[in-house]
């Protein structure tokens, strides 16, 4: 690990300080307005939904780890 950036397979290692920084650093991070409630969610586009719904009849699982 250098500086402030971990690895994504150290991923849930984070201590609660950590993950506090690390939420108030790409909270500030917004790329919609104040009045947003979406947020990244603005980036899931009809064809992601189709592409999921395609994936949950085929009994498609993904972890959430």
């Amino acid at each position: 690990m250098t500086g402030q950036h971990r690895h994504v397979e150290q991923a849930g290692t984070l201590n609660e300080a950590e993950f506090r920084a690390l939420f108030q650093r790409l909270r500030r991070r917004a790329d919609w307005g104040p009045a947003d409630r979406r947020g990244t969610l603005n980036y899931i586009t009809p064809a992601d939904i189709l592409t999921a719904v395609g994936g949950v009849r085929l009994g498609q699982t993904v972890t959430l780890a």
